[in-house]
This record gives C-alpha cells, structure tokens and sequence, in this order.
C-alpha cells in the first residue's frame, strides 16, 4: 500500500468513526449541534483539519438536516491538495441515513 492510499484509509476510517457516533442522533439531537466545528488533528503523520457542517434544511432537502464530516488537507500554499467528506440526513420520522453524493456536491460542500 503506498503512502497515499493509506493516508485515504486512514482519513476515510476517522470519517467512519465520527460519523458511527452522529448516527445514534435523533432529528430534534441533531439540531442541537453547531452549524460547524473545526478541530485539527494528524493522520498517518500529516496534520489535517476535521470539520463538521450542520445545515438545516438546504434547498436539496427540504423539512431535513444534513450533517457532514469532512477531511482537509492542505499544501503549503494553502490550496485543498486532498479532501473526503461524508454524510447524514436526518429526517424527522425517520432514522438517519446516509447523504448521496449528490446531496453532498447539492449542499455546496
């Protein structure tokens, strides 16, 4: 495995994690939390920033909440050189599922 596809499993195992906690949340739970959180953290020796964006009802999901996680890094000239982000919807009479790809690229992330 060379140094990049780890890098990505790392990052995508650290999304998973989160994102396994996020997912015992109700929909009223879910609106409790901040509309972003930022924490920086290192993953297989690369230091990456963890962001968590909550939108309430974004034009693509009407009366839903859209919570994403999502990994950054960023080269020395400040550009995004590797990002993977994934998500959950929340509904209200119904658990959380997971957000499309679409939705993701819909809610401007």
């Amino acid at each position: 495995m060379t140094h990049a596809e780890a890098f990505r499993a790392a990052a995508l195992q650290e999304i998973e994690t989160r994102i396994a906690r996020f997912r015992t949340l109700t929909y009223d739970e879910s609106l409790a939390l901040p509309e972003a959180d930022f924490s920086d953290i290192v993953i297989t020796a690369r230091e990456v920033q963890v962001t968590v964006f909550r939108q309430i009802a974004p034009p693509s999901l009407p009366d839903q909440i859209l919570l994403t996680v999502q990994i950054a890094r960023h080269s020395m000239g400040g550009v995004v050189a590797f990002r993977l982000e994934r998500g959950l919807v929340y509904s209200r009479n119904a658990p959380p599922r997971d957000a499309t790809e679409q939705e993701l690229r819909d809610s401007g992330g």
